[in-house]
């Protein structure tokens, strides 16, 4: 059992259920208002990517069978074979980004009502960690109670815990890029700035391409540095906005058009 690993998850977990009562102390939010929606978003995001995820590893696991029988055969085709099961990982990663994204954006529009605060933000951003990384932390507590059964033995052996723990704070980091996400999506909903989408866009999708580009060159660099920094980005933007607009009324009063989106 790998005890830092353990209680690290833990102690995340129990964080996150208490996050809506954290929030609504602090911010005043009324009735967690917001928190429902969340709940919701993140609910049918677990469900998208899990679907992502079961083809996506059908596909791969097919490319990669087939693959290594061509390779026996001493048959190009398997090295086709191979680099369509890495393009099929690729596209898993981009769809899976993608999910999370278009839930995201859809679902805040149910906090930018102009008769709704600004500060509901924040029990959408409780409400949508709670399933999601709740799960993923319970992963992890799963993989630090079973390591030595699962992981002891080939070349998983090889992995250490401390590359356990640094994906535990790594997706710390990616709560905190979702956070500014989700804020960024509400105050472009309210019609606040222009030029928030356009931020948006670039804060969300150039981590991921940052992160695949570290992950296929083999590149511990590319894939963690990068990432840690521009993880912070969309928060950055997201909190500056927040505080230059939450206390302004909102611009325009009628209901958001298809188009406006």
């Amino acid at each position: 059992m790998l005890v830092g690993v353990f209680f690290i998850a833990l102690i995340f977990i129990i964080l996150l259920a208490a996050l809506p009562f954290i929030f609504k102390s602090i911010f005043k939010t009324q009735n967690y208002m917001g928190l429902s929606i969340g709940l919701c978003a993140s609910a049918l995001t677990v469900a998208s990517i899990t679907g992502v995820a079961i083809v996506g590893s059908v596909i791969i696991g097919l490319c990669l069978g087939f693959s290594i029988d061509n390779y026996k055969s001493n048959n190009s085709k398997g090295i086709a074979l191979a680099i369509g099961a890495l393009l099929a990982i690729f596209v898993m990663i981009i769809l899976i980004y993608i999910v999370i994204f278009l839930f995201i954006f859809f679902y805040t529009k149910g906090i930018s009502n102009p008769n709704q605060p600004y500060n509901s933000v924040f029990m959408f951003i409780a409400g949508y960690f709670i399933p999601l990384f709740g799960l993923i932390y319970f992963g992890f507590i799963l993989s630090s109670i079973n390591y030595k059964d699962n992981y002891n033995y080939g070349r998983f052996q090889e992995i250490p815990s401390g590359f356990l723990i640094l994906s535990e704070f790594f997706f710390l980091l990616y709560m905190i890029q979702i956070s500014g996400t989700i804020m960024l999506c509400m105050l472009h909903h309210r019609k606040v700035n222009q030029y928030i989408l356009c931020i948006l866009l670039g804060c969300y999708f150039i981590p991921v391409f940052s992160f695949l580009t570290g992950l296929f060159s083999n590149n511990d660099y590319l894939l963690l540095i990068p990432n840690m920094v521009l993880n912070l980005a969309p928060f950055g933007f997201g909190i500056f906005f927040y505080c230059k607009y939450s206390n302004q009324d909102y611009p325009k009063s009628e209901l958001l058009a298809p188009s406006d989106i």
